[in-house]
């Protein structure tokens, strides 16, 4: 694993690289530990980069001290006569772990977001595709009891028309059997002769 050592004391410990001022490449590129006069001084540095670094905030105290500074900053207080350095690798270590899975958690927040996403925009489809489908459905019912309504009226239309060519079917016969008996009568007087 891979640390930067950074420094904005110049009586820092001669294993940390001196920087007056941090920059965004000294602090993002990796987990780093920063020796500061005090924990208020280093997180008045890292201020512009707060949730976004992981990282040591190293000072020198009395007693050893180690304790969280809250999303992936910790604070590590040492006694500089001691083996402090062989100390730092593992919690550079654990603050790493710390880092990777961070950024597993937040991977998996964008799939979660993207899935939301998805999920929205097919909810939203199936919504435009049942408006859609319930419209056709309206206008599919409409027609078609426009369809009854016509057949209804066209079958009206046939009694009538039935009952019409029955009438007058019926008036044709009658007056076919009426010219029948005229011509018969007719026919019969000219076969008489005529009396005078």
């Amino acid at each position: 694993m891979e640390y930067t050592l950074l420094s904005m004391l110049p009586d820092a410990p001669p294993e940390f690289a001196y920087r007056a001022e941090l920059r965004p490449a000294d602090v993002r590129r990796q987990v780093f530990a920063l020796y500061a006069a005090s924990v208020e001084a280093a997180e008045l540095a890292l201020q512009n980069y707060r949730g976004k670094v992981y990282g040591i905030v190293v000072t020198k105290t009395e007693r050893f001290t180690w304790k969280s500074l809250g999303q992936g900053l910790y604070h590590l207080g040492i006694q500089l006569e001691s083996p402090w350095l062989e100390m730092l690798q593992p919690m550079l270590h654990l603050v790493n772990s710390e880092q990777m899975l961070s950024n597993q958690v937040a991977g998996c927040a964008r799939e979660l977001l993207r899935a939301e996403e998805d999920r929205g925009r097919l909810v939203r489809e199936f919504e435009s595709y049942r408006s859609s489908l319930q419209a056709e459905l309206t206008d599919r019912k409409r027609a078609e009891e426009e369809v009854r309504t016509l057949n209804c009226e066209l079958e009206q239309r046939v009694l009538e028309r039935t009952a019409e060519l029955h009438d007058t079917n019926e008036r044709l016969l009658r007056s076919n059997a009426e010219l029948e008996q005229f011509a018969y009568a007719a026919s019969h007087d000219l076969q008489e002769p005529l009396r005078m």
